[in-house]
């Protein structure tokens, strides 16, 4: 360990933040702390002032992060792309430091996250590109397979640690007491790296009360393994977020239930205040403007994915008053080894599984993009509305960034609805779609023609939407008994009437 080498890396941090803060970075304290948050957080202006002294620690990062979701209601992106860029190179500097491999490599992909974030915005971005290629040269750098002691030096000299400054779409806490949120069998990271799956659930209470996230979070423990030879074992990570602070008792009922059981390193249970008023003027309760309750639904739903990305493979939408179906996980490792199959090289946007603001599979890559569109466009739709706007390229912003890319629908419903008592409407909801029913579009289901499963003759054999097989993919697929499904059997409803003898038993094999 070289100290005077230590010395001139935090200089060269300073003399970035530098950079930020000429451009209007700091701010007056006095104006640092919200009615919201405690006065006794760190203000950002103190937290930069830390910086260029060069003093990096978690809390600094805190700060930044807290700074960047008032930065985000106000809409300046280009002090929110300021604010991403110096997170970035803070976690940077972390990294630098921790001993342990999985949470140094942790640390790395969430500072590349901020600065992918950047330049999905700004392609230019000078600091964002010059603090990309650190990240990645100082994580190529260094071994994660040998578990360093803390009383050891670190194995890379510090000398060949290069940085600047950068950021991208933010997620809170991705690096941060990683063994102690989630326990010590498996940790964020999952027992063979990255994890396959994150499951994003926002949660507030409900008028009266209504016990839905206990049966919610029931259903999916059921399907969580707790054998370590189990496939799943360690691969899915369960985010829940309560955007109503010290008001939601089954929260956290629910939390310290799960942190003293055997499923708590599955979990990761997260609290932010997500402000009501924003300034927008949208009437209220209209059925297609957002207002001031859906808004903040969006809200906190993007909070949810800034705290979620970089966890896993892939990251899956949920809401609190849904149960997973049956052998719903293992339904969901099938559908996206298929969607991989069917379109390689990550060439679609996101796979339908489920109705609502609920069942809707993204790669990571993608959940910082997804998260600034819903951001940027809350006051024109509803979150549930903009997701398969996004995804569907329904948009010219979401064309350019999804570059052909497409989305996609698994057949059969993997989540059933349970709430009747809406969030954010001031009626109740009856009438939903249950476990395996086909998600199909109006009238006879729930979902838009534009991310629906089509029940079509050339179709009615598979259970992906588009149905473009290859010839490595088995003809049959295992999960369900597809040909017991209404639609499938021949001259039974019309999608079965129009197949006529041309229906094929998925079983068999057959030729494209």
């Amino acid at each position: 360990f070289q100290p005077a080498k230590l010395v001139s890396t935090l200089m060269l941090l300073c003399t970035v933040v530098n950079v930020q803060g000429s451009h209007g970075i700091l701010r007056d304290p006095k104006n640092e702390i919200s009615p919201g948050i405690s006065k006794s957080l760190m203000s950002y202006s103190e937290a930069m002032n830390l910086a260029m002294n060069g003093n990096i620690f978690q809390g600094i990062v805190d700060a930044m992060k807290r700074e960047l979701l008032r930065a985000e209601r106000s809409g300046d992106f280009g002090y929110i792309n300021q604010i991403k860029v110096n997170i970035a190179v803070s976690l940077m500097q972390l990294a630098a430091r921790t001993y342990y491999p999985k949470m140094y490599m942790q640390m790395y992909f969430e500072s590349e996250k901020y600065l992918l974030s950047v330049l999905s915005v700004d392609p230019g971005h000078e600091l964002a590109n010059s603090n990309l290629a650190s990240v990645r040269r100082n994580r190529d750098y260094r071994d994660p397979k040998d578990e360093i002691q803390p009383s050891e030096p670190p194995k890379v000299p510090l000398e060949k640690q290069q940085r600047s400054g950068g950021s991208a779409p933010e997620k809170k806490h991705a690096a941060s007491g990683l063994a102690s949120q989630c326990g010590s069998e498996g940790q964020c990271n999952g027992i063979f790296g990255k994890r396959w799956l994150t499951i994003g659930i926002p949660t507030v209470p409900r008028r009266g009360d209504p016990d839905y996230l206990n049966q919610t979070i029931n259903a999916i423990t059921k399907q969580l393994p707790t054998r370590p030879d189990d496939p799943l074992y360690g691969r899915v990570l369960v985010v829940i977020l309560n955007n109503l602070p010290g008001q939601h008792t089954l929260f956290d009922d629910v939390r310290r239930r799960i942190e003293s059981g055997p499923h708590r390193s599955y979990f990761r249970f997260e609290e932010a205040e997500i402000p009501t008023h924003d300034g927008i003027n949208n009437p209220e309760n209209h059925v297609w403007i957002p207002g001031m309750r859906v808004r903040r639904q969006t809200r906190a739903v993007v909070e949810l994915m800034r705290r979620s990305e970089g966890l896993a493979g892939h990251f899956m939408f949920m809401e609190d008053d849904f149960l997973l179906c049956p052998h719903a996980l293992r339904t969901l490792a099938y559908v996206t080894s298929k969607a991989h199959a069917y379109f390689p090289d990550d060439g679609w946007s996101g796979i339908r599984v489920s109705y609502g603001l609920c069942g809707i599979l993204l790669m990571d890559r993608d959940v910082g993009a997804v998260a600034d569109y819903l951001w940027q466009h809350q006051a024109r739709r509803y979150p549930d509305h903009l997701l398969p706007e996004f995804l569907g390229s329904e948009t010219d912003e979401a064309r350019d960034y999804l570059a052909g890319r497409r989305n996609l629908a698994y057949r059969f419903n993997l989540m059933r609805h349970i709430g009747n008592i809406s969030t954010i409407r001031g009626y109740d909801q009856v009438g939903f779609s249950g476990c395996h029913e086909e998600l199909i579009t109006w009238p006879g289901g729930h979902l838009g023609m534009n991310e629906a499963w089509k029940p079509l003759p050339q179709c009615l054999s598979d259970d992906l939407w588009p149905c473009v097989r290859p010839e490595s993919w088995p003809a049959a697929f295992p999960m369900h008994n597809v040909a017991s499904k209404p639609a499938q059997v021949p001259g039974t409803g019309p999608a079965g009437a129009a197949a006529g003898p041309t229906f094929v038993d998925p079983h068999q094999e057959y030729p494209l």
